[in-house]
């Protein structure tokens, strides 16, 4: 664990972090209490396993522990550096590329207006 980091996690609620930060982890977030044992339940994202020394500085104890890795889950995108060189919208007479602000911003919320203005677009035609 990087020396910068605070150390034991007092989070209430979720705690996010920015690409510069020393913290092992994207995100934080308390989910609640357990309806078995009344543990806090804390959901992780991290770009990189976090090691068990390093959980155990965070935490106060992890009875139960639940790792599920999923690679390319925070990917890395640098806008375009000219805007002109986004992909069009519209591909051909009938298809529309949804995510072509994709280098811009990426989410599912992007992908939904996408979606939203290619129905638009085809309707009107």
């Amino acid at each position: 664990m990087p020396a910068t980091y605070p150390g034991p996690c007092m989070c209430l609620g979720a705690c996010s972090t920015s690409d510069d930060s020393d913290a092992p982890f994207n995100l934080l977030w308390w989910r609640g209490r357990s309806n078995v044992t009344n543990e806090s339940i804390y959901l992780i994202h991290s770009d990189d396993a976090i090691p068990a020394a390093t959980r155990g500085a965070m935490f106060k104890s992890s009875a139960v522990l639940h790792l599920k890795h999923w690679q390319h889950a925070y990917p890395i995108q640098r806008p375009t550096p000219n805007p002109l060189d986004l992909p069009p919208l519209v591909l051909d007479n009938g298809v529309v590329y949804l995510n072509a602000i994709e280098s811009v911003a990426s989410s599912m919320e992007t992908t939904v207006i996408g979606a939203r203005n290619a129905a638009r677009l085809l309707l009107a035609a």
